[in-house]
């Protein structure tokens, strides 16, 4: 698949890492806050807001960064799929979920999902598994992939803590054994 480089005593993971025409894509640890709905007077400028979008049942935010995220529901509101865009529109990273995943305040312990990870024409770079439980107020998305083979070994956790009716703060981290 890969031939050591000169100097080099191992051969690069894979053949793309020297390819022309690529995407180097990644998933940002930290956290942000988010809410839904349109911003209160004196409201926290710190909260990426997400109003209800032209599809019903669907929302969209602008965040500073000026990326667009779409939050896609099913009719039972739902969260069906997940798209970021670049702000020039060019570029879409989606998320699909399969079931879709529940509202917060239906989230059960034990819900597993299928996801898969597409950015533009290239439909599922990642897919796997996304495991939902509820712990109080925070849900905990662990986020397991079974494709390609070399992700299998790096799980992801995301957190959202529930902090009032519209308000979320959402972490991403890797995933340790607890």
């Amino acid at each position: 698949m890969a031939v050591p480089q000169a100097g080099q005593n191992h051969p690069a993971p894979s053949p793309a890492a020297y390819s022309s025409n690529i995407f180097v894509g990644g998933f940002p640890f930290g956290d942000r806050r988010i809410g839904f709905g349109e911003t209160q007077a004196g409201g926290d400028a710190e909260i990426e807001r997400f109003v209800p979008a032209a599809v019903p049942g669907s929302y969209q935010a602008v965040l500073r960064d000026r990326t667009h995220v779409e939050l896609i529901a099913a009719a039972d509101a739902s969260l069906q799929y997940y798209r970021h865009r670049d702000p020039t529109g060019s570029h879409v990273l989606e998320i699909s979920f399969n079931p879709p995943l529940p509202a917060a305040d239906r989230v059960a312990t034990g819900l597993d999902a299928a996801y898969r990870i597409s950015l533009d024409g290239f439909r599922d770079l990642l897919a796997g598994t996304v495991h939902l439980t509820r712990q109080g107020a925070s849900i905990i998305l662990d986020w397991h992939y079974d494709a390609p083979d070399w992700t299998r070994t790096h799980p992801l956790r995301s957190t959202a803590f529930l902090t009032d009716g519209s308000v979320v703060r959402i972490g991403l981290s890797p995933m340790h054994d607890d």
